[in-house]
């Protein structure tokens, strides 16, 4: 009885282990497909997100257009970009009001203009 209990048990097992070997090759099987179609959105969202900075698209713009930057390059030709942003200005308006904003911009903007004046830059 003992080894006739043992066999069915073996047997048992064996199924049982065969079957959760196909449920998860199912698995993998439906799931791969789906990870790799996200995976693959991912990268082309990615890849749209990166082509769409806004230096790419100076970089671009200038490629396109060669315009005249003799004025505003360095004697060796080097063209520098300063973009300026003040974290939370959104929040920071809503809390100051829009007069308060204003004056804090304009103090902003003289600083930055002060400091491309001492440097020889220019304001686009």
């Amino acid at each position: 009885m003992t080894s006739v209990l043992l066999t069915v048990t073996s047997v048992l097992l064996t199924v049982v282990g065969g079957v959760a070997c196909l449920a998860l090759m199912g698995a993998a099987m439906w799931l791969l497909p789906r990870l790799a179609r996200r995976s693959r959105l991912l990268r082309r969202v990615a890849a749209r997100l990166r082509s769409r900075t806004p230096i790419e698209r100076i970089v671009s713009w200038v490629e396109a257009e060669q315009p005249d930057l003799r004025r505003a390059s360095a004697p060796d030709g080097t063209v520098t970009l300063l973009f300026s942003d003040i974290e939370g200005s959104s929040r920071l308006t809503e809390r100051l009001g829009d007069d308060r904003w204003m004056e804090l911009l304009a103090i902003h903007n003289t600083i930055v203009r002060a400091q491309l004046d001492e440097h020889g830059g220019y304001e686009v």
